[in-house]
């Protein structure tokens, strides 16, 4: 059973001293201030020493015993015995201390907040004890002194340092926030500082840019010192914290949930039926809100008729003289409220059309906008730089900043479209539930601080080194940051590729149209190649405290072993591994194999755990001498769901039409560069060799040989049945799969081949050459594809001679094909990593 209690100074002060009585008594588990620990409940786990310091005398996830009180704030003369009070502790769950600092006028929105997480904890088996920090009452002195003294409670468990500039600080100057981190890890608490209010808010005076330049020097200092840390907002959008890689990778967002209850559904609106719109708090002494406020009203009531304007909130009474002025003349009834209780709130809200949001842009810590979300009221607002995932997955409709005319445009529709309300309400419901409902909440501050799952499971924390984001590699992050038992970070080299420039392989200027960095967490190391982004890398890996370091990049960058180098430092395990299935080099002489059958086996050896791709690449690194417990098969795959989608999507017929193809003819696709080593002539020439006098070919891509392939085919008497597309983009690929029949890749060089799988999910049948690491998983033989030798133009021929007239034959490679990508996804791949991972932990605790 979790109690949730409220303590204050005096309470803490006699629970610590009953513990020590307890534990000097001889009846503890441990020595005094000892927590029970994982082994004494049949788990291990590794311990880590802090900041590089002596190993701790506490497990990382510990329980802080709680004594039974008699009342909400116990009295420090409060009898309980200690065998009770140990019974009690044994059985309590784990618990979290949530340190507040001065409280804010005239309501504390951050105590209201601990309250609300306070009472999610309790549902999922934890305990929240909120403490204060009272330095405005006591001065700084005495109130670090009462805190050392509260401190020895909570050794080896975690403390919520709930952060905002007016809680730790007068005036704006947060000179004595440090001295509370160090007082609480000097304790032997581990801190996370939960950053409410993340951005120093800019300002042209000389005073206000001194505070500036103070507060982000302390918060880059204590945010060091934590062990992790809490936004409210998307970590990258934090300038100071996205300028620190180091820092990045220990911190999470966690949104902040809404203080309103929660209404199933949206109330009707009132009896009158008059179209309502409701605004959640004004800035104080910002008129010129207000005025976009009533003129953007103004403008929607122009379009749909009346509207009830109704404003209640902080700054609401406030802004009522400007806006009675502004709205002068205008069909629009204004309602005025100042400061609510929670319940009334939910029902203005509740029974409005839609939400108004004015107050710059909108962001996972804008409590207004939860609030609506939360009652599954539509919201219109401004994008801002602060407007990420997952607010822009709720019922928002987003327009510039500062762009009236296009607020009021969408505020019309929402209010004139029954429809669009209902779907924007049901938006809302799925983005409450999944990230803004207090239970989401607490979810993931559990599942950022504890290092096991909820089933006692070893959660890794896990940095993945990458050269830049690439459309097959940002799915696989996204999907590993949703396992349970992986915390992921992304580290780039550069981000070419979620940037517009200039590939030099397609010929073109290339930026891919899926999202590249969004679902995970990722830090941008700086300009590739420079000294500075190889020093914040050493910084990241070695002061990260990471289980395990994936490298993604070649041997041959500089990363790569500045990567090695520190992960090994810091213990970390290191995996890294190769696609190749052959020792065969893409270009150069046959020396190159010589080279690297004496190079791989020194080199995979340095590896914890070597990853690879395939069925091949494992059969090479056997035959390299690797151990066969030190590879890891993770299958290469793609986002099996977002194609299978996507082809459901396609017109098939209309993408042909389009192409200038007959409804059934068959049609042959090609998708890659048109580069020397994918050999796209060796398919031309067996496409003109097999005669099949119906069949289409389709070429999807870009590169130097497009103008040698389309002379070819003029040349070969196959110009009017060859299409050549140019270069596709990923969210068109899916179409062209669709509306193709059989897939052809005869490179001569091809590590895996990933372009085999995205067919494969949109029914086609493939065909590739020997040298495709593909063909050792997913080609069977006349069951989903075929094989043929690498080159050799006339078995190329001869496959598509057969294949291609026979229509029942296309269709039951294509349905084999899909069926085999079943149980070839990123759910086994990302699987296979956490298979590694215990593999290896387990193999170190045992030796």
């Amino acid at each position: 059973m979790v109690r949730c209690v409220l303590v204050d100074d005096a309470t803490i002060c006699a629970w610590t001293s009953l513990r020590l009585r307890y534990h000097e008594a001889g009846k503890g588990p441990g020595a005094p201030g000892r927590f029970f620990s994982r082994k004494q409940t049949g788990m291990t786990h590794r311990t880590r020493a802090p900041h590089g310091g002596a190993e701790p005398q506490v497990p990382r996830r510990t329980t802080v015993p709680l004594s039974k009180p008699t009342s909400t704030v116990a009295s420090p003369t409060a009898s309980a015995a200690p065998d009770a009070a140990a019974d009690s502790a044994a059985k309590s769950e784990p618990t979290y201390i949530a340190l507040l600092g001065r409280p804010d006028q005239p309501t504390d929105g951050i105590a209201d907040y601990c309250a609300q997480l306070r009472a999610a904890l309790a549902e999922q088996g934890c305990a929240l004890v909120l403490a204060r920090v009272d330095w405005a009452g006591l001065g700084w002195r005495r109130a670090l002194a009462r805190l050392r003294t509260q401190a020895r409670a909570w050794r080896g468990g975690w403390v919520l340092v709930q952060y905002t500039m007016f809680a730790w600080s007068r005036r704006g100057f947060l000179v004595s926030l440090p001295a509370v981190v160090r007082t609480l890890r000097a304790a032997g608490a581990r801190v996370a500082l939960l950053l409410h209010d993340p951005l120093v808010p800019a300002s042209p005076s000389w005073k206000h840019r001194l505070r500036q330049r103070i507060a982000r020097a302390v918060l880059r200092r204590i945010c060091r010192d934590a062990d992790r840390v809490l936004t409210t907002i998307a970590p990258e959008k934090i300038p100071w914290l996205a300028a620190a890689p180091e820092l990045l990778a220990k911190t999470s967002l966690v949104p902040i949930g809404s203080n309103v209850p929660v209404r199933e559904r949206a109330a009707a609106a009132p009896d009158d039926s008059l179209v309502t719109v409701c605004v959640f708090g004004v800035t104080e002494g910002h008129r010129e809100e207000a005025r976009t406020l009533a003129r953007v009203v103004r403008a929607a009531a122009e379009e749909v008729g009346p509207i009830r304007l109704r404003v209640f909130g902080r700054g609401a009474q406030q802004a009522e003289p400007v806006l009675r002025e502004a709205l002068s003349g205008a069909p629009v009834e204004l309602e005025l409220h100042g400061v609510l209780p929670a319940e009334q709130v939910a029902d203005r809200i509740g029974s409005s059309h839609a939400l108004l949001f004015v107050r710059g842009g909108i962001s996972t810590r804008r409590g207004s906008a939860i609030a609506a979300i939360a009652c599954g009221v539509p919201v219109v607002a401004y994008a801002g730089e602060e407007t990420a995932p997952p607010m822009t997955e709720a019922g928002v409709r987003l327009v510039p900043r500062g762009d009236e005319t296009a607020l009021a445009h969408e505020l019309v529709r929402v209010l004139a479209d029954p429809g669009l309300r209902e779907e924007l309400r049901q938006k809302n419901r799925a983005a409450w539930e999944a990230h803004f409902s207090w239970t989401a909440v607490a979810g993931r501050i559990r599942q950022a601080l504890d290092e096991f799952t909820p089933s006692g499971q070893r959660r890794y924390r896990l940095l993945a080194l990458a050269t830049h984001p690439t459309q097959y590699g940002a799915p696989g992050y996204r999907w590993m940051t949703q396992h349970p038992r992986l915390e992921l970070t992304v580290a780039y080299l550069s981000l070419r590729g979620a940037e517009a420039a200039y590939d030099p392989e397609f010929g073109r200027n290339v930026q891919w149209d899926v999202p590249l960095l969004e679902g995970y967490r990722w830090a941008h190391l700086g300009q590739y190649g420079r000294l500075g982004s190889l020093t914040r890398l050493w910084r990241l890996v070695h002061c990260g405290r990471w289980d395990a370091v994936v490298a993604y990049t070649g041997y041959r960058a500089a990363a790569f072993w500045v990567a090695l180098a520190a992960a090994r430092r810091s213990r970390a395990a290191v995996l890294f591994g190769t696609d190749a299935h052959t020792l065969e080099p893409r270009v150069g002489g046959r020396w190159k194999i010589f080279v690297k059958r004496w190079l791989w086996p020194r080199l995979f050896r340095l590896a914890d755990i070597v990853i690879v791709p395939s069925s091949g690449s494992v059969a090479l690194m056997r035959s390299l001498g690797i151990a066969a417990e030190k590879i890891a098969l993770t299958p290469y795959a793609v986002d099996n769901a977002w194609w299978l989608e996507q082809s459901s999507r396609a017109d098939r017929a209309a993408v042909r039409a389009a192409w200038g193809v007959p409804r059934d003819a068959p049609v042959v696709v090609f998708s890659a560069k048109l580069q020397p080593w994918k050999r796209p002539s060796d398919l031309l020439r067996a496409f003109a060799a097999g005669g099949v006098e119906s069949a289409h070919l389709v070429f999807a891509g870009d590169g130097p040989l497009r103008g040698a392939l389309e002379a070819e085919a003029r040349a070969l008497g196959v110009a009017p049945r060859t299409h050549f597309l140019g270069f596709v983009n990923q969210s068109q690929l899916s179409a062209v799969y669709t509306a193709a029949d059989l897939l052809v890749l005869p490179s001569g060089y091809e590590p895996f081949g990933v372009v085999v799988n995205e067919a494969m999910l949109c029914g086609c049948g493939v065909v590739v050459s020997d040298r495709v690491g593909a063909r050792f998983d997913l080609v069977r033989e006349a069951e989903t594809g075929f094989v043929f030798p690498m080159g050799d133009v006339q078995a190329l021929a001869g496959i598509l001679r057969r294949v291609l007239p026979d229509r029942e034959l296309l269709q039951r490679l294509g349905t084999a094909a899909r069926e085999r990508m079943r149980t070839w996804s990123l759910a086994e791949n990302t699987d296979a990593v956490v298979a590694a991972l215990d593999r290896r932990f387990n193999r170190r605790e045992l030796g």
